[in-house]
């Protein structure tokens, strides 16, 4: 089958295997607003998306709208669902300087608030599995950087502090045991309970594009927005390159990894790309539109990906090498049935 790839810069009209996936479901989520961040639960069967101004949870067997979510106050930010899945965590940016944890019950739709400061800091991620909200501060002693882990449930807090007060990026492994802290050219891997480096080497991170942890905790996958705009795959323990997979287009900020780390997700303006970590080989995925799009994420069983734009849209799609049970949609999402 025949299609456009990125080469040199160019897009060239070129014959490779097709991937064209199915789409599952589509839904104008957000109207006038873009979507800015997206989670499935745990066993894959709801997926929700966060705007500037509300979250929206979707039941993807039936294809329907559970509930929308509007926090009180602040600006939603990282959501994700409970541990049980019952529920959603929210987190808000509030004004002045602070930030709300809340909890939404799916089935009644009550709003509870789990913690809240009025504390300059950053909600970076949420660890539903061990109730934690992890934050991004500065010690008012010292002015160093730290991460905060605390319990939503106890209020315990456990401070890590960073090896250096300048920082750009902070990235967890998904064993929760390492962070990267990354400034414009050196990069570090710090043990999250000790605070101590375990591996610092030089790498050009100014104008990456994305910046992921397989889930081996073990290798790193980095694209530059300029240069060479290659894809890199890199070890962790030792800092070295394992391999360069020439991509010569512009990718957008948007990737994904599978959750067996084998299979990279990326995206250019309305278009969806898959890579073959091990092939090295990029593919023509899915076109969407002209709209960028901003998010996208695996199912936890690999099976299926989402995306979000910036005009609200949410598509789901079946994952690169799942088989097709029919070539057409299934419907739209919040359609009555």
């Amino acid at each position: 089958m025949r299609e456009f790839l990125p080469v040199a810069g160019l897009w060239l009209f070129v014959c490779v295997p097709s991937v064209q996936g199915e789409r599952l479901a589509f839904e104008h989520a957000h109207p006038k607003d873009m979507v800015l961040h997206m989670a499935f639960s745990q066993d894959g069967k709801r997926l929700l998306s966060v705007s500037l101004k509300e979250v929206k949870v979707y039941d993807i067997p039936q294809f329907k709208l559970v509930r929308t979510i509007v926090p009180t106050k602040g600006r939603p930010g990282y959501s994700a669902f409970s541990k049980k899945g019952d529920s959603v965590i929210v987190s808000t940016r509030d004004a002045p300087p602070g930030w709300t944890l809340y909890r939404f019950d799916l089935d009644t739709g009550k709003e509870s608030t789990l913690l809240s400061s009025g504390a300059d800091e950053t909600v970076m991620a949420l660890w539903p599995d061990r109730e934690q909200v992890v934050l991004h501060g500065i010690d008012p002693k010292d002015y160093r950087r730290v991460i905060k882990r605390v319990d939503w449930a106890s209020g315990k807090t456990t401070i890590t502090r960073l090896p250096f007060p300048v920082l750009s990026t902070v990235l967890f492994s998904p064993d929760r045991k390492l962070l990267l802290t990354q400034g414009d050219f050196e990069t570090e891997v710090v043990d999250l309970e000790t605070g101590k480096t375990i591996n610092g080497f030089r790498m050009d991170m100014k104008w990456k594009s994305f910046f992921l942890i397989a889930p081996d905790n073990r290798t790193l996958v980095t694209c530059h927005k300029l240069a060479t705009r290659d894809i890199v795959v890199w070890d962790l323990e030792s800092g070295r390159k394992r391999r360069t997979i020439e991509l010569n287009g512009p990718p957008n900020d948007a990737a994904a990894l599978c959750p067996k780390g084998k299979m990279l997700l990326f995206t250019h303006s309305g278009s969806v790309f898959s890579v073959d970590l091990k092939e090295g080989v990029p593919k023509r995925r899915e076109y969407l539109s002209a709209v960028t799009i901003r998010v996208v994420v695996f199912a936890p069983d690999g099976q299926s990906y989402a995306t979000g734009d910036n005009y609200g849209w949410l598509h789901l799609f079946t994952a690169p090498g799942v088989p097709k049970e029919g070539g057409k949609d299934k419907g739209k999402w919040g359609k009555k049935r």
